[in-house]
């Protein structure tokens, strides 16, 4: 009877062994996956911001309100507080790409930044500038 055991307790190791080492596995996994969600987050936190800076910046300066528009594409411009802003983002976000689309007194920011093989990430916000 004591033979047909032998190694059972050599098994029983490997096998916590294995299981040990997937949750381990796991938790690295998970940890990528937090740290890569974090970067995300940070990113789109500061497309807020500059968005939210150039608006503040629109609204005191309203009068010239058609100089600030910027078409997809364009990587600089010939108003100095919006060409300013422009190498901001481009200087801030990866591959940070931004339109301000003016229409009448309606300005619409937004800014996309693309990070490695991931998808285009985008942030837009809109607001009624009245001169």
């Amino acid at each position: 009877m004591k033979k047909n055991q032998q190694g059972s307790a050599l098994l029983e190791a490997l096998i916590s062994i294995l299981i040990f080492s997937m949750g381990i596995l796991a938790n690295v996994g998970l940890q990528s996956a937090m740290i890569k969600d974090s970067i995300n987050s940070q990113y789109r936190a500061e497309a807020a911001f500059l968005s939210n800076e150039l608006l503040g910046i629109i609204w005191s300066d309203k009068n010239s309100l058609s100089s600030y528009a910027i078409a997809a594409g364009q990587t600089t411009s010939t108003y100095p507080l919006a060409s300013t802003w422009l190498t901001k983002v481009q200087q801030t976000l990866p591959a940070g790409a931004p339109i301000v689309a003016i229409n009448g007194s309606e300005v619409t920011i937004t800014v996309t930044w693309k990070k490695g093989n991931e998808p285009t990430h985008q942030y837009s916000i809109s607001s009624n500038v009245t001169p």
